[in-house]
C-alpha cells in the first residue's frame, strides 16, 4: 500500500462521522493541505458533507491551489455549504439527480 491510500482512507472512512464528530471534522480541515490531490479531494468532500461553515475560510485557501481538481473540489464544498445541501459536493450543476449518499438518512434515490 502506498502512503497515501492509508491517509485516504482514514479521511474517506470519517466522513460519515463528520457532522457528529469534531475529531473527524478537524481530520478534515488538517487533511486539506495534504500533499496528495486524492487525500484534499476527500477531505472536501467530508467537508461538504458536514456542512459546517467554520470550514469555509479553509477551504478559501485552495481556491488558488495549483492543482485543478483541488480547486474544483474545494469551490464544490463551498457551494454545498453555502446552499445547506451535500449533494451539492457532486452536483455542481444542482440538477438535483445526482446524489451523495454517506448515511441511510441522506435521501436521494437508492
Amino acid at each position: 500500500m502506498k502512503m497515501y491510500e492509508g491517509r485516504n482512507a482514514c479521511v474517506y472512512f470519517s466522513m460519515r462521522y463528520s457532522r457528529t464528530s469534531e475529531a473527524a471534522f478537524r481530520l478534515g480541515i488538517l487533511k486539506l493541505t495534504d500533499r496528495a490531490a486524492l487525500v484534499r479531494y476527500h477531505a472536501c468532500e467530508l467537508l461538504a458533507y458536514s456542512l459546517r461553515e467554520e470550514a469555509v475560510p479553509h477551504l478559501e485557501k485552495l481556491l488558488t491551489h495549483k492543482n485543478a481538481k483541488t480547486v474544483n473540489a474545494a469551490a464544490a464544498a463551498i457551494d454545498a455549504m453555502k446552499h445547506k445541501n451535500h449533494h451539492f459536493f457532486i452536483d455542481t450543476n444542482h440538477s438535483g439527480q445526482v446524489f451523495l449518499l454517506v448515511n441511510p438518512s441522506d435521501g436521494g434515490l437508492i
